[in-house]
C-alpha cells in the first residue's frame, strides 16, 4: 500500500528477529519492562521471558506447555522453540487453552480442529468472495478446502441479505468486481467473523496459520503487512487488503462499512448525473486506504495502530511468503491482462448505466 506524501526513511531497517508464534506487540504490551532490555523482545523471551512465565502470544501458554510436557521442563528447554521443532509434529498439547482435539487426526487436521473448536468461536471459518461469470469456482478453493473443511466461497447472493435494504440496489449496480469484493469482505467479516482471503491467496501449512491467527484471541481486527516491502529504501508502509481477520460483530468493521457506503453512494450520485466517465480511485473509495486512514498512524514508515484502537486492532507483519500459513499470489492465473481494477478504473464507469 502506498499512502500519499509519506516521509522518506532516513534510518536503516531494524534487524530481523522472527519466530513463528511470537507476537512482538503482544509481548511488549504484557511485559512493558522488556523495553529496557538491550536485545530484541524475541531474544528476551528466548533467554529470560519463558522462565518467568511470559507467553509469546495470546494463543500460546508457556507455563501450560511446560506443565503438560515435564520432559521439556526437565531439560530446561524453551517451550515455544520446542513446540515448533518437535512438539507440533509429535502432537503435544498444553500450549493452547481449550479442549484437546482428537489425537487420531493428522497434525494439520488437529491444528484446524483445535482452532475451530467451540472454545474458539471468534474464528469460525476461512472464506473468500467470488464473482466471475466465466470461471465458476476460484482456482484456489480446492486447495483451501483440502486444508480446512470449513472453508467457504461466498457470492453475491450470500451478501445481499446482510446489506442494508437501502444499499442493495446500489451494490448490485456496481460493475467492477473488485469494488464489490472490497465491500463484501467487510460485511461478511462482520456477519460471520473469521479470515478473509483474496482468490489469489493459497494455504501453506495449517500449523503456521494457526499460530498466526492465535493473535485474534486478544483483538477484534487483525490486518496484515509485508515486512520485506518496508526496508531502508521504502518511503511508505505496506498494508494488505487481500487478507483480513476479524471477530464476528467487531465494531471496528462497522466504522469501515459506514465510510464505504458513504463514499459509494456519493459516487453513485455523480455518475447518475451524467453519461460520461467520472474519475474515481478504488484505493480510497472502498479499498486499503479506508483501513489505513481509520486505524493507523499516517504518515508513517511502519504500520502503527493509532493509540485509541489498541489493542483491539493489530497489524501482523509477515516476515516471509509462507510462514504465516498463507501465500499471496499463489493462484493468480484467473486474472487476464488489462483486467486489474487499477487499470479498469481509469476508463470504466463504476456503475451500470441507469443504476
Amino acid at each position: 500500500m502506498r499512502p500519499p506524501r509519506l516521509l522518506k526513511k532516513l534510518w536503516p531497517a531494524p534487524p530481523e528477529c522472527h519466530m513463528p508464534g511470537f507476537d512482538e506487540a503482544y509481548y511488549l504490551e504484557h511485559n512493558p519492562s522488556v523495553r529496557n532490555f538491550t536485545g530484541s523482545p524475541l531474544q528476551h523471551y528466548l533467554q529470560h521471558g519463558w522462565r518467568d512465565g511470559c507467553d509469546p502470544s495470546a494463543g500460546f501458554s508457556s507455563s501450560g506447555y511446560l506443565a503438560a510436557n515435564p520432559d521439556v521442563t526437565a531439560n530446561d528447554l524453551n517451550p515455544l522453540a520446542h513446540f515448533l521443532k518437535h512438539g507440533l509434529a509429535e502432537g503435544r498439547g498444553g500450549w493452547q487453552k481449550g479442549s484437546s482435539p482428537d489425537r487420531s487426526l493428522s497434525i494439520d487436521q488437529r491444528a484446524s480442529a483445535e482452532w475451530f473448536s467451540d472454545d474458539n468461536s471468534g474464528m469460525p471459518l476461512i472464506f473468500m468472495y467470488w464473482e466471475n461469470s466465466e470461471i465458476v469456482e476460484p482456482p484456489s478453493a480446492s486447495s483451501w478446502k483440502s486444508f480446512y473443511p470449513n472453508f467457504r466461497v461466498f457470492r453475491e447472493e450470500d451478501v445481499v441479505p446482510i446489506l442494508p435494504e437501502t444499499f442493495v440496489d446500489v451494490f448490485l449496480s456496481i460493475k467492477l468486481p473488485a469494488a464489490k469484493s472490497d465491500m463484501a469482505r467487510i460485511f461478511l467479516l462482520r456477519e460471520h467473523g473469521g479470515l478473509y482471503v483474496d482468490a489469489h491467496v493459497g494455504p501453506t501449512r495449517s500449523s503456521y496459520l494457526l499460530m498466526t491467527l492465535a493473535r485474534l484471541a486478544g483483538c477484534n481486527l487483525m490486518l496484515f503487512s509485508r515486512d520485506w516491502l518496508m526496508d531502508e529504501r521504502s518511503n511508505y508502509f505496506d498494508l494488505i487488503n487481500g487478507v483480513i481477520a476479524a471477530r464476528q460483530g467487531a465494531p471496528e468493521l462497522s466504522m469501515i462499512i459506514d465510510k464505504m457506503m458513504t463514499n459509494v453512494i456519493e459516487h453513485w450520485h455523480k455518475e447518475m448525473e451524467t453519461s460520461d466517465y467520472v474519475q474515481y480511485d478504488l484505493f480510497s473509495l472502498t479499498g486499503t486506504w479506508l483501513l489505513a486512514e481509520r486505524f493507523l498512524e499516517v504518515p508513517a514508515l511502519r504500520p502503527n495502530v493509532r493509540l485509541e484502537f489498541r489493542p483491539k486492532v493489530v497489524v501482523n507483519i509477515i516476515k516471509d511468503g509462507a510462514s504465516s500459513g498463507f501465500e499471496l499470489y499463489k493462484f493468480h492465473s484467473y486474472r487476464g491482462p488489462g483486467n486489474h481494477w487499477s487499470e479498469r478504473q481509469l476508463y470504466e464507469r463504476l456503475f451500470r448505466r441507469g443504476g
